[in-house]
């Protein structure tokens, strides 16, 4: 089963890069096809229609009108399909992203006993501490990534209570003395009464 949830993951994994690796080369394409419209729009966006109609033949402006026209409508039209293509892939990778998570959730719940949203707040909380990015950690979905986060957490927790119960023993250690020398003061004292009477 474990193999199995690990597979999935991976999987998921792999239709991600496919999915971001498809996504960029047909925004690039598309994002080739916004310039050269934009370019064939850019002289007629300069044109100032009510001076050009007075001064041009009435045939001559018609022409020049509906050039501009489609130059415009082409821009337009590519835009928005460029806008709408990001919104899809957008949408793509926040599913995929969300796959990925249900399936590290389920890894993580059978390699780690215990393992719940608090759990995984603390483990985001220790990188975010230690170093990493938020925009980063957010989107960290692979089990085996988080894992080896969580261990590092435990393993600094370890250190940081080892060093504070060797501190404790060595206080410890002190007042344990400090205490048995005035029992045994005591008692001696009580001894030299005892003898004296």
């Amino acid at each position: 089963q474990e193999k199995a949830l690990t597979q999935k993951s991976q999987q998921l994994s792999s239709q991600k890069k496919q999915v971001e690796q498809d996504g960029l080369k047909y925004a690039s394409a598309l994002e080739n096809l916004v310039k050269r419209a934009e370019e064939r729009w850019k002289p007629y966006s300069d044109i100032d229609f009510y001076v050009a109609s007075q001064k041009m033949d009435e045939k001559e402006f018609q022409a020049l009108r509906s050039e501009a026209k489609f130059a415009h409508d082409d821009y337009k039209f590519i835009s928005e399909e460029a806008d709408n293509f990001s919104k899809q892939v957008q949408q793509q990778q926040k599913t995929q992203l969300q796959e990925q998570a249900k399936e590290a959730i389920k890894v993580l719940t059978a390699d780690i006993e215990g393992w719940n949203n608090s759990l995984y707040d603390k483990t985001r909380e220790y990188a975010v501490r230690s170093g990493m990015p938020q925009d980063v950690v957010d989107v960290i979905v692979d089990p085996v990534a988080i894992k080896m986060i969580h261990k590092s957490r435990l393993f600094d927790e370890a250190k940081k209570k080892a060093s504070i119960k060797k501190k404790a023993k060595v206080t410890t250690k002190v007042l344990k003395k400090s205490v048995s020398t005035d029992v045994a003061k005591s008692e001696a004292k009580q001894q030299k009464k005892t003898d004296a009477k």
